[in-house]
């Protein structure tokens, strides 16, 4: 139930999507909360929609096998 001044949560599949980016890319817990402002996707309860996105753009662009 969100509050009034609290922007829309997380849904289920962004996290589960997160989770599965953080496991397939080797990104760390701590790598991610030190980027998002201390927000852990793997147990965070709540975590805004637009962090979510920028989340899952920031894990989409690291690239785990360069080809240089």
């Amino acid at each position: 139930r969100p509050s009034k001044g609290k922007s829309k949560a997380m849904t289920e599949n962004q996290r589960d999507y997160i989770i599965g980016m953080m496991k397939q890319k080797d990104i760390s817990v701590n790598a991610i909360m030190g980027r998002f402002d201390g927000l852990d996707p793997t147990s965070d309860d709540y975590i805004p929609m637009q962090t979510a996105r920028a989340m899952i753009k920031w894990l989409e662009e690291q690239e785990e096998d360069l080809p240089f």
